[in-house]
């Protein structure tokens, strides 16, 4: 399991058990995770991101987008190469 792969479980068990239900967004994250594998990635980056919320897919952009701006952020606990999106606006929906 890769590094991204790891934070991702850690990250939806510890929301799961806070009482979040996140079926949607742990759906979307794990394509994303798998899509960040296929790019070879190491790390979160826009572009990435960006790349693939607006590649053809039943989700909207704006859902996928959303997904990953609530998990991103807690990469650098874990990844310390992912880059903090404080650039980004984080006034959306809560996570």
């Amino acid at each position: 399991m890769s590094t991204i792969q790891d934070a991702l479980a850690t990250v939806l068990a510890l929301r799961r058990g806070l009482g979040s239900d996140l079926r949607g967004p742990a759906a979307h994250l794990r394509r994303f995770v798998e899509f960040l594998e296929r790019e070879r990635a190491t790390v979160i980056t826009t572009e990435l991101a960006l790349r693939w919320a607006t590649a053809p897919a039943t989700a909207t952009w704006a859902q996928r987008l959303g997904d990953v701006r609530c998990y991103a952020p807690t990469l650098p606990l874990s990844h310390p190469l992912t880059p903090s999106p404080s650039h980004v606006d984080l006034s959306g929906p809560p996570c």
